[in-house]
């Protein structure tokens, strides 16, 4: 189970705390979370969904809400939820009419792209 910060500027503020949870469970068949972290068969929890999960809160807290998942792996997990969050993959706040820089280089490289591909 880790921690971690959904907007990235947070993170350099000594007085912020991270603000989602990312670990690995298991959903049984009520639909409730079982966390895996040390159970010695996770393998063989058969019948059992497995993933990662997320859930939105503070450390030593309890979750805002209920897990959500499963999810391939970690960062597929954390991607899920910068977008519940409303933020970027980068970790920026999303606003369509203001990126970050980074995803306004990437959305201008695939419009550069799909242009030179349509020809024009």
């Amino acid at each position: 189970m880790t921690y971690r910060y959904l907007d990235a500027s947070r993170k350099s503020d000594p007085h912020s705390l991270p603000d989602v949870e990312v670990f690995h469970a298991a959903r049984d068949l009520q639909g409730d979370v079982i966390q895996t972290a040390g159970h010695p068969n996770v393998h063989e929890m058969n019948g059992l969904e497995q993933g990662w999960f997320f859930a939105f809160g503070q450390p030593g807290c309890l979750w805002d809400g209920d897990p959500e998942g499963p999810y391939a792996d970690a960062d597929a997990a954390m991607a899920g939820a910068r977008e519940a969050g409303g933020f970027c993959e980068h970790g920026h706040d999303l606003d369509d009419r203001h990126p970050c820089n980074d995803c306004a280089v990437e959305r201008a490289d695939a419009m550069g792209d799909r242009l030179r591909d349509e020809g024009l």
